[in-house]
């Protein structure tokens, strides 16, 4: 970490924290698997995501798209929340139920369908909390997973009367990264990969910086 190297063609790697790659994964499609998929599935292996359940994703993007598909897999009911209509038109077409304008109004509209018994935060502004509280249901699951280091307003009392678990998740373990290579493997993960020649890895990372990217960028070095 905090090292030069990052776009190295080549790593030395101890043996322990590498992760087999099952065959039939592309090298390029399945890269983001191994930081934006994993950090998705390892935050939702920590809820009650499954048959049942509606899952609530604020926020659209790469995270966003891998964790519409996994809770999809799991059986979940899928609403999504991002201030782009256009990402709330990939949502849906990766499988999402529902799509919601974010707006003062999103957590009440969630509320009206039953409210969210799991919370994904994947935008990075404490801006969200109050969709949060608004479309919880009783009883839910708040995972923060973006990095946000402004404070929110939680009362403590919302937590203990609603019967809320609150609680942070970020990127995965190894085992989680092996298993979830594995799920990979055989449920496709159709997010919009954008290979990236490696003259151009400055570009990309002032469009990343921007907002200019709909799903992964994927430097390619035999471009």
């Amino acid at each position: 970490m905090q090292h030069h190297g990052a776009f190295a063609e080549y790593a030395l790697a101890e043996a322990a924290f590498a992760a087999p790659i099952p065959e039939g994964l592309d090298p390029v499609l399945a890269a983001p698997l191994l930081c934006a998929g994993l950090t998705a599935w390892s935050a939702l292996g920590k809820t009650r995501a499954g048959p049942g359940s509606r899952v609530l994703i604020i926020g659209a993007g790469g995270l966003g798209q891998y964790a519409i598909l996994i809770a999809k897999a799991r059986g979940a009911e899928v609403v999504v929340i991002d201030t782009d209509p256009a990402k709330l038109d990939t949502a849906r077409a990766l499988g999402a139920d529902h799509g919601v304008l974010a707006s003062p109004e999103a957590g009440a509209e969630v509320q009206a369908m039953g409210g969210a018994d799991v919370t994904l935060n994947f935008a990075p502004s404490a801006a969200v909390w109050g969709t949060i509280e608004a479309a919880a249901a009783p009883m839910s699951e708040i995972v923060a997973v973006a990095l946000i280091h402004d404070p929110v307003p939680l009362s403590l009392m919302w937590l203990l009367d609603g019967g809320h678990k609150l609680f942070g998740s970020s990127v995965g373990t190894r085992q989680e990264m092996v298993d979830f290579l594995s799920f990979a493997a055989k449920h496709p993960m159709p997010v919009d990969v954008e290979r990236v020649a490696f003259a151009d890895v400055d570009r990309a990372l002032d469009r990343l910086k921007s907002g200019d990217v709909t799903g992964r960028l994927c430097v390619d070095f035999s471009l």
